[in-house]
């Protein structure tokens, strides 16, 4: 994949490569492709990647927040990713859970409606 400089959508993403539905857990998708794809290859160079090292994850933590969700990708030390593919609910759930500080994200700049479920 090559870089771009179009603004990711949740939609965009999920048309763009192959991923799956992780069992058990709603709103999220995990990346089937290459595992040497960087995050900047799957969202393109006109967003900011937002990386956390925390006591919960045994990975640095790399977020992606756009149109209908985000990106959770995860560095292993082999230099290979662990992509997810979020909806906001799953999103603001699994950032919760690895200890990210939602609010702070906000702060950071994010646009708290990402981060927020919309009525459908």
């Amino acid at each position: 994949m090559t870089p771009s400089a179009r603004m990711p959508t949740y939609a965009s993403l999920e048309v763009a490569g192959p991923w799956r539905d992780i069992p058990n857990c709603p709103g999220r998708r995990v990346w089937r492709g290459p595992r040497d794809t960087t995050v900047r290859e799957l969202v393109g160079d006109a967003v900011t990647i937002h990386v956390f090292e925390h006591t919960t994850a045994a990975d640095p933590v790399h977020v992606v927040v756009f149109d209908g969700g985000g990106l959770i990708s995860y560095r292993q030390a082999d230099g290979r990713f662990a992509h997810t593919l979020n909806t906001p609910e799953g999103l603001a759930r699994k950032l919760r859970e690895l200890g990210i500080d939602v609010d702070g994200l906000i702060e950071l700049g994010i646009d708290a409606a990402a981060l927020t479920p919309r009525a459908t």
